[in-house]
C-alpha cells in the first residue's frame, strides 16, 4: 500500500509527435556544430523511422547548436523535404525561451524570405510540441553543392557563369534587404550558397542559412543570440568585424569576396584556394578589416576589367564606398553582362533629374546612341565621349566623360526647361521663323507640315510599310521618331493611351519596326518594386506587382526583373494556396492554383499544391 504522505510522482508528458527529444543527437557528439567533421557522426536513432505517421528519416544532414536537421520523405506525397528539430527539454528559463525565440525568428525569416525569392530556401510547416519538449519546421530540401565544393572540384568560374548565378544571389538579397523588415544575412559564404538545378536542367542557386539573420534596426535581435555576429573570417566586413552596426552592404562585402573566389579561384586577401580550411583566422581578419585585397590578375585569372572593378567596389573597406544595394549591383552585373565580348568594354548611364530626356552620345563626330533617360550604353571603348541633352523642351546641355577600361559610369545630367517661345540656343524667334521657313520651301516640306506632327497609327503603320520609318520609341507621349522629308529630320509624335500600349507595340513590331520600350519598362519594374515592399503581389486589378510585370514582359519579352517578379508573385500564390487547402477552402486554393500555373507554367511551388490536393 502506497504512503498517502509520499508526494505523488508526475507522469512524464505524453508526446503528441512520435519521437523523444532523448532520440535527437547531443549537437556536441557529431562532429558538426564545430564545423570538425574529423569522424563519421554516431549513429542516429530517428533515420529510418517514420515521425508522426507521414515524414520517413533517410538521413541526418547536420547538428548545430540550434537544432539537428534531417532529410525526410512525405511518405503519403512522395516528396523530400528537410525536417529541421530543436529539443529544449534539457534548457531551463531564460535559456530555454531565449533558444524558442531564436529557431522561431529564422522560421518567420524562411516563411518570409522563401515567398519573396525563388532563390532563398523556403519554409512549409512550422510547429511547437511543448509537452515533448520540440520545435521543428520543414522547409525545402536542396539537392546539391555548396560553391565551395564547387570551385575545388572544378576550378575556377568564367566570367559568364559568374554574372549568371551572381544575379540570382541578387535577387535573394533583394529580397531580404527590401522588405518590410529588412534583413541581414551576416554569413553569407561560399559554403551557405548552393548550386542546384531547376526543372529544365538549368543551375540555379538557392542561398541558405538565414539562421543568424539580423532584422535590420531589431533591438531584440541581439538580446536572442551573438552567435554569428562577427560572421566568418575571410567574409565578414570591417564595420562586422568592429561589432559595429551592419546593414545590406555587409552582406555585399561578403558577396564581394564569394565573387573573387568564383573568378579568381582563390581568396583576396591571402591567396589561399578558394573554399579551403584554414588556420590563418587572425591573418584573414587583419587583411580583411584593411580592405587589403590582392590584384586578380597575380592569381592567373582573366577576368574583364568591368566584372574585376565590381568586386573591387565591393570590397571596399568603406561601406559608402561599396554598392549601396543589391539592386545597384545587379544593374551592374546585367550592363557587364551586356558589354558584349570586349575584355576592355565600358558602360556609361545617363540620367536626368526627370526621366524620359532626349539625350545624345558621341565618340568625336560619330553618334553612339540616343535616346530618353534613363539611357544606358554599353559595349563602350575607352575613351573621351561626349553626353547633350537634344530634347526640344530642355535648354540645351553637353558634357564630356572619360572612360576607361571597364569602367561603370553613372553620369547625372541637371536640366532646365525653355521659357515659352525660346528656341534651341536663345536665338531671336523672327530668326527662327525665317530658318524655318528657309529650310521648308527648301525642301516643299510645308506640304505635309512635319515639324511636331501628329500622326494616327494607322499612318505611323503606312510609313512603315513605305519604308519611311525604320525605328521608334516609346516616350511618356505616346510613340515618336522621325521621318524624313527630303534632308530634313521630321519628328512625329502618334499618342496612345496607356491601355492601348501593348496592342500598338506589338502592331508596329510584327510590321518589321523596330520599337524601344526601355523608358516605359523602367517605370513598369519600378512600379513593381515598389508593390512589391507594400506586399501587393496580385488581386489589386492590375495596381500590383503582377499587373506591372506582367505589361513589362509584354513590351521586353525576356525581361530578366519581369521575369524574377513574376516567380515571386507565382511562389506567393502557392504559399495562399497550401495556406487556403489548411484553412478548409478548397476552392480558393484551387483558384490560386489555377491562376498560378496560368502565369508560370510548371511552377514546383503550384504544381505542389495542385498535386496535394
Amino acid at each position: 500500500m502506497s504512503n498517502p504522505d509520499e508526494p505523488k510522482k508526475k507522469k512524464p508528458p505524453q508526446a503528441t509527435v512520435a519521437w523523444s527529444p532523448d532520440d535527437l543527437p547531443d549537437p556536441e557528439d557529431t562532429g558538426l556544430a564545430t564545423g570538425s567533421g574529423e569522424d563519421e557522426p554516431e549513429e542516429d536513432r530517428l533515420v529510418g523511422q517514420l515521425l508522426r505517421d507521414k515524414w520517413r528519416v533517410l538521413e541526418r544532414i547536420g547538428a548545430g547548436s540550434f537544432g539537428t536537421v534531417y532529410k525526410v520523405e512525405d511518405v503519403k506525397g512522395g516528396w523530400v523535404e528537410a525536417l529541421k528539430i530543436l529539443g529544449v527539454d534539457q534548457l531551463h528559463g531564460a535559456e530555454a525561451e531565449n533558444a524558442r525565440k531564436r529557431f522561431l525568428r529564422e522560421a518567420q525569416i524562411m516563411k518570409r524570405l522563401g515567398t519573396e525569392s525563388a532563390h532563398i530556401v523556403g519554409l512549409s510547416t512550422y510547429e511547437e510540441d511543448l509537452e515533448a519538449g520540440l520545435i521543428y519546421f520543414l522547409m525545402e530540401f536542396v539537392e546539391g553543392r555548396d560553391l565551395a565544393t564547387v570551385v575545388q572540384d572544378e576550378g575556377r568560374f568564367s566570367t559568364e557563369r559568374t554574372i549568371r548565378l551572381a544575379l540570382q544571389v541578387c535577387d535573394a538579397l533583394m529580397a531580404a534587404h527590401e522588405g518590410p523588415e529588412p534583413v541581414v544575412h551576416r554569413d553569407l559564404k561560399l559554403e551557405n550558397i548552393m548550386l542546384t538545378t531547376d526543372r529544365a536542367g538549368d543551375e540555379i542557386v538557392k542561398v541558405l542559412d538565414f539562421g543568424i539573420a539580423k532584422i535590420a534596426g531589431g533591438e531584440a535581435d541581439s538580446r536572442l543570440t551573438t552567435v554569428g555576429t562577427l560572421g566568418t573570417p575571410g567574409y565578414a566586413a570591417p564595420e562586422q568585424l568592429r561589432a559595429e552596426e551592419v546593414d545590406g552592404r555587409t552582406d555585399l562585402f561578403a558577396f564581394g569576396v564569394v565573387l573573387y573566389a568564383l573568378l579568381a579561384g582563390h581568396d583576396p586577401w591571402l591567396g589561399n584556394p578558394a573554399g579551403s580550411s584554414t588556420h590563418q583566422i587572425y591573418e584573414l581578419m587583419v587583411a580583411s578589416d584593411r580592405g587589403e585585397v590582392r590584384p586578380i590578375t597575380e592569381t592567373g585569372a582573366v577576368v574583364p576589367p568591368a566584372m574585376t572593378n565590381i568586386v573591387m567596389r565591393l570590397l571596399r573597406r568603406d561601406p559608402d564606398e561599396r554598392f549601396q544595394s543589391a539592386r545597384e549591383l545587379r544593374d551592374a552585373l546585367q550592363r557587364v553582362g551586356a558589354g558584349g565580348a570586349e575584355a576592355d568594354a565600358a558602360s556609361l548611364r545617363v540620367i536626368t533629374d526627370t526621366p524620359g530626356v532626349e539625350i545624345l552620345i558621341r565618340l568625336g563626330r560619330q553618334t553612339i546612341t540616343e535616346g530618353p533617360t534613363p539611357h544606358v550604353a554599353n559595349g563602350l571603348a575607352p575613351g573621351t565621349y561626349k553626353v547633350s541633352v537634344r530634347d526640344p523642351r530642355y535648354r540645351a546641355v553637353e558634357t564630356t566623360v572619360a572612360l576607361g577600361p571597364g569602367a561603370m559610369e553613372d553620369l547625372t545630367l541637371v536640366t532646365e526647361l525653355r521659357s515659352a517661345g525660346t528656341g534651341a540656343g536663345g536665338h531671336r524667334p523672327g530668326l527662327i521663323a525665317a530658318a524655318i521657313a528657309t529650310v521648308l520651301l527648301a525642301t516643299g516640306a510645308f506640304v505635309v507640315r512635319p515639324w511636331g506632327r501628329t500622326l494616327e497609327l494607322s499612318d505611323l503603320q503606312a510609313r512603315v510599310a513605305g519604308g519611311g520609318v525604320s525605328h521608334v520609341r516609346l516616350t511618356p507621349r505616346g510613340i515618336e521618331g522621325r521621318f524624313k522629308v527630303g534632308f530634313v529630320p521630321a519628328p512625329f509624335r502618334v499618342p496612345v493611351g496607356e491601355g492601348d500600349v501593348p496592342g500598338a507595340v506589338g502592331e508596329l513590331r510584327s510590321g518589321g519596326l523596330s520599337v524601344d520600350t526601355s523608358w516605359e519598362v523602367t517605370r513598369l519594374i519600378g512600379l513593381a518594386a515598389a508593390a512589391q515592399e507594400q506586399t501587393r503581389y496580385f488581386g489589386r486589378d492590375g495596381d500590383d506587382v503582377r499587373g506591372y510585370a506582367q505589361r513589362a514582359a509584354v513590351l521586353e519579352p525576356g525581361n530578366v526583373a519581369a521575369r524574377s517578379l513574376l516567380l515571386k508573385v507565382a511562389e506567393r500564390m502557392a504559399w495562399d494556396a497550401e495556406a487556403a487547402q489548411q484553412d478548409g477552402s478548397p476552392e480558393i486554393a484551387r483558384e490560386l492554383v489555377r491562376e498560378c500555373l496560368t502565369l508560370v507554367p510548371d511552377h514546383p511551388g503550384c504544381t505542389a499544391a495542385r498535386d496535394g490536393n
